[in-house]
This record gives structure tokens, C-alpha cells and sequence, in this order.
């Protein structure tokens, strides 16, 4: 079927798959790889977010001196203020201290996997981005906190004390400047791509596709001239494809001046 079409047809087939292979090329791969990029950029932040809550826990522990109820009350406020995004969890040890209290226990499977790795972890949900960081002791925390295993030791440095939980819901990326970047540069370059098809389409057509017409009119009239009185439906050629005609143009023109 596609070689009885004209050669105009072929061409113009030809750009327009080319134009729907880069666009699918553009919206299943380049896309996503800026979605992915995104998710990175915000693990970073949290990340960075989470490095700098953990130094004024520090900080609040250093400044106490020994004072655990000012710790307490430190950690205590953080906890219950709405304002700050981040969610305090206990270590067993810390528990076994202080007490238990609902909500401040390791809810899931991958809190206890932190506390047991002492490595963050972050998720994507399907509504949201999770980042669970491990807070470590440092040397102030070993004067007051106890060890899991032994109640009467004190835990070492680097033992993980607390976790500190912070969620940023998917919608945020409907905020990421750069997602709008990327749609509008999505809809830029398929319209740029369809121009640049038009163009080239049109250069073709005047380049390749118009001479080869004119070519084609110019054998039919050679070969007009040669048998007037024979069925001029042999002019048709065998086909609608203009290659294939001139090629049978040519054949007959070639037997007819023999």
C-alpha cells in the first residue's frame, strides 16, 4: 500500500513520524529524568534541613550543661510546636529513661530500620516525601543518657538518641519553578520541531518533490509526441507513485526511439 502513495505523501510521512518519535522521546524520557532531578533536589534540602536541626539540638544540649530538663523542655516544645515540620522519636534506651510516650515510639518498619542502620533514609510516598534522620549523641549527650544493654553505662557517641521526621506533601512540586520551566520548554520544542518539520517539508517539496514533477510532465509530453494516435491511457504509468512512473516514462521513452 505505501508504494502506490506519491512521493509527497512518502516525505511528509516520513517528517511526521520523526516529529512523533521525538516527542515521545522528549515526554517519556526527558521529562521524567527532570521529575527525578527534582526528587533529588528536594532530598537535598531535607537533608541540608535536617543537618542544621540537628546542630541546635546540639547546641541546646551544650548550652544546658548538664540540665536535663532544659534538654526536655527544648525537645518538648519542638515537638508539640505545629510551626516546625519535624517530627521526635525516641530510642529505646531514651524510653527506658524517661518513659513512654505515645507517638514518640518508632511507628514503622523503616523508623526501626534507621535507628538500626544510624544511615537517613529518605521515601516517596504516593502523596508525599518522607525524610527520616538519625540524631546522634554527641559528647555532652553520654553524661546523662544510659545504654540499652547495661543501665548503669552511659551510651557512646554516635549511639542514635532520637529520630527526626519531616514530610513534604507532592504538591510542593506544583510550586518547583522548574517544573513550569520544563512544561513550557516541553511545549517550546514541539512546537519548534513541528516549525523546523514545516520547513523542511517545504524545502524538500520545492528542492526535490517540485523538479521531479516537472521531470515526470516533461516525459509524459516526450513520450505524447512519439505515438499521438496510441491509448493515452498508457500515459497514466502503472502506478501513482511518481518514481515508478518516471520509470515506466523512461522505459517507453527508451523502446519508442529505438
Amino acid at each position: 500500500m505505501f508504494r502506490s502513495k506519491t512521493l509527497n505523501f512518502r516525505i511528509l510521512s516520513v517528517l511526521l513520524g520523526i516529529s512523533l518519535v521525538i516527542t515521545l522521546v522528549i515526554k517519556f524520557y526527558f521529562i521524567p529524568k527532570v521529575d527525578q532531578f527534582i526528587e533529588l533536589s528536594i532530598e537535598h534540602d531535607m537533608k541540608a534541613n535536617m543537618k542544621s536541626f540537628e546542630k541546635v539540638i546540639h547546641t541546646v544540649a551544650k548550652a544546658a550543661d548538664g540540665d536535663k530538663a532544659v534538654v526536655r523542655r527544648a525537645l518538648l516544645a519542638i515537638h508539640n510546636d505545629r510551626d516546625i515540620p519535624i517530627q521526635l522519636r525516641r530510642s529505646e534506651s531514651i524510653m527506658r529513661q524517661y518513659g513512654r510516650f505515645p507517638g514518640k515510639a518508632p511507628q514503622n518498619s523503616l523508623e526501626k530500620q534507621v535507628f538500626q542502620s544510624g544511615n537517613p533514609n529518605f521515601i516517596v510516598h504516593r502523596d508525599k516525601f518522607q525524610y527520616i534522620y538519625p540524631l546522634k549523641a554527641i559528647e555532652v549527650c553520654t553524661t546523662c543518657h544510659l545504654s540499652t544493654e547495661n543501665a548503669e553505662e552511659q551510651i557512646k557517641v554516635g549511639y542514635v538518641v532520637g529520630l527526626a521526621i519531616a514530610e513534604v506533601p507532592k504538591s510542593i512540586l506544583l510550586e518547583n519553578k522548574l517544573l513550569f520551566f520544563v512544561k513550557d520548554l516541553f511545549v517550546l520544542n514541539i512546537t519548534m520541531i513541528f516549525l523546523i518539520m514545516l520547513i523542511l517539508y517545504l524545502f524538500v517539496q520545492q528542492i526535490i518533490i517540485i523538479p521531479i514533477q516537472g521531470f515526470k510532465s516533461h516525459l509524459a509530453d516526450s513520450l505524447l509526441e512519439k505515438y499521438r494516435d496510441d491509448d493515452e491511457n498508457l500515459l497514466q504509468g502503472p502506478a501513482e507513485n511518481e518514481i515508478e512512473t518516471m520509470e515506466f516514462y523512461l522505459k517507453e521513452l527508451k523502446r519508442l526511439t529505438k
